[in-house]
């Protein structure tokens, strides 16, 4: 199954970063390299619990960028009661969203830029993506967030 974020590269995500295509290459081909040799697992996502990967529903096999530049994750629901609860969700959440769960360095790696009176921050690295977590929502609107 192919779950989109809302990251898309080089344009500004909700929450006003910007992420080129070159750094989301880079952590792409590197999770990639690091999901054939380990189990990546996730679950559905806590919104308010970011750190707690719940009951591990689903097994994250690799990232990619689409033909629109966005960021997407290819997972296998595991057969196992969170799987098919999250499976559930999924046939009946009008949006659901992958989250990839980033480490992003806190320093100069992260460049302001000003464009028309808003203030955008460029992600010039990546350390790792550790996990990607599926946020299912019952509701068609609301704010789309991303790391």
């Amino acid at each position: 199954m192919t779950l989109a974020t809302g990251i898309i590269a080089d344009i500004p995500t909700n929450n006003l970063n910007i992420y080129p295509r070159a750094v989301l290459d880079d952590i792409i081909k590197r999770f990639n390299n690091r999901a054939h040799k380990v189990r990546v697992l996730g679950g559905e996502l806590d919104p308010f619990n970011i750190d707690d990967i719940g009951e591990p529903a689903f097994v994250t096999r690799s990232l990619h960028l689409n033909e629109s530049g966005m960021l997407c994750a290819e997972i296998e629901i595991n057969d196992s009661d969170a799987g098919a609860a999250l499976l559930d969700k999924i046939r009946t959440s009008s949006r659901v969203t992958a989250r990839p769960v980033m480490v992003v360095p806190t320093y100069v790696d992260i460049l302001k830029k000003t464009k028309a009176k808003t203030d955008l921050l460029e992600v010039s690295k990546i350390n790792s993506i550790i996990r990607v977590q599926v946020e299912c929502d019952d509701k068609s609107s609301g704010n789309n967030r991303e790391n």
